[in-house]
């Protein structure tokens, strides 16, 4: 049975490894934040959320048609961005977690990540070449969780706590999974965008 499934994308960084806000860096034409939200845009979430301290980002999220949640403990680190989207996701079976550097991740991943979830709930975590990466569904069932994270603590320390319940889906190429963080990931990356 097809489960609902709110997309939460976080997009409070300060990109402090680029020496700037890398989401708001041009990106073969767009601003690199843009290539993830259109794509979650452009699949059947339940509900899609972006979770953002930047009103550049909180405009376009809205122009195309996700929810845009202010962050305004941004300084505080990853878990308020985390704890936000938890928060403000409707009544759903689960969340799949995004960050918004990920400009090459597609519909046809996440159709199989979604997929995995549909059967086997739980929290489904794509490994490409025996590294876990994002994005990660969890069961709702973990919003508490959630909830309570704090400081840099993110999805890690839920996937640790409920390490029975894991499922992975396995990836051979690693190009949807890359995120971009330094200088030198947009200077590699920039030519290989091709949407």
């Amino acid at each position: 049975m097809k489960k609902r499934i709110t997309a939460v994308i976080t997009a409070s960084g300060f990109g402090r490894r680029m020496g700037g806000n890398k989401l708001l860096m041009d990106f073969n034409g767009k601003p690199l934040f843009q290539y993830v939200v259109d794509t979650v845009a452009n699949y059947s979430f339940y509900e899609a959320i972006v979770v953002t301290a930047y009103d550049e980002i909180m405009e376009y999220a809205c122009k195309v048609g996700a929810d845009a949640v202010f962050n305004p403990y941004n300084a505080e680190g990853m878990a308020a961005s985390v704890r936000l989207g938890a928060e403000y996701a409707k009544d759903c079976d689960g969340i799949m977690f995004f960050t918004a550097d990920m400009p090459f991740i597609s519909c046809s991943e996440i159709e199989r990540l979604v997929s995995a979830f549909d059967e086997y709930g739980g929290i489904i975590v794509p490994n490409v070449n025996g590294i876990r990466r994002n994005p990660v569904v969890f069961s709702s069932e973990y919003k508490n969780d959630f909830l309570s994270l704090s400081g840099e603590q993110g999805g890690r320390v839920v996937m640790n706590k409920h390490k029975d319940r894991i499922y992975q889906v396995f990836f051979d190429d690693e190009t949807p999974f890359y995120d971009i963080d330094t200088p030198e990931d947009l200077k590699n990356f920039k030519k290989s965008v091709d949407k």
